[in-house]
């Protein structure tokens, strides 16, 4: 049922992401593509989602609705004012996001058997699933920045700007 879901994300890796944030599998929404998460979220009441940016590839339209609201830690957070709704953009892409959060926190992809190099890691991310939760834990341990960021825009922790 739709009405307990809280993000919708275009893949099994973004899965994992939002369930390492601290989102539970029944708030997530799992579609195959982009498009397909756009869609969802023009027809239902979700008003999250997480997709990568993909900078060469066409882009769904509706993303013409959303204006830039921030641009931290390579994630784009789209707004639609008139629909409440908020798309957070992976940038340029999850391999190449959460690589580059590793580089800038310390943490080696190897010691979780996975590769250091995004197109490597593009082709091995979704087996075994578990190396790559793995992966994702250390850098929530490490307080990672885009972590962080992520956690705040999904709502999983307060934002060190409301805080007094």
């Amino acid at each position: 049922m739709l009405s307990s879901k809280k993000i919708i994300v275009e893949c099994k890796p973004d899965e994992i992401l939002a369930k390492s944030l601290g989102l539970a599998k029944k708030e997530i929404a799992h579609q195959s593509n982009k498009g397909e998460v756009c869609n969802l979220l023009k027809k239902t009441k979700i008003s999250l989602a997480m997709v990568d940016e993909d900078p060469n590839s066409s882009q769904p339209k509706y993303l013409s609705n959303y204006t830039l609201i921030e641009n931290k830690h390579d994630v784009i957070n789209l707004h639609s004012k008139s629909e409440n709704k908020t798309i957070l953009v992976l940038k340029p892409r999850l391999e190449e996001w959460i690589l580059k959060r590793c580089k800038k926190s310390a943490v080696k992809p190897e010691k979780h058997f996975l590769p250091s190099n995004n197109v490597q890691l593009k082709d091995v991310i979704n087996y075994p699933l578990v190396n790559f939760t793995n992966l994702l834990e250390e850098l929530i341990k490490k307080n990672d920045d885009g972590l962080v960021y992520l956690k705040e825009q999904i709502g999983i922790v307060k934002s060190k700007r409301n805080k007094k």
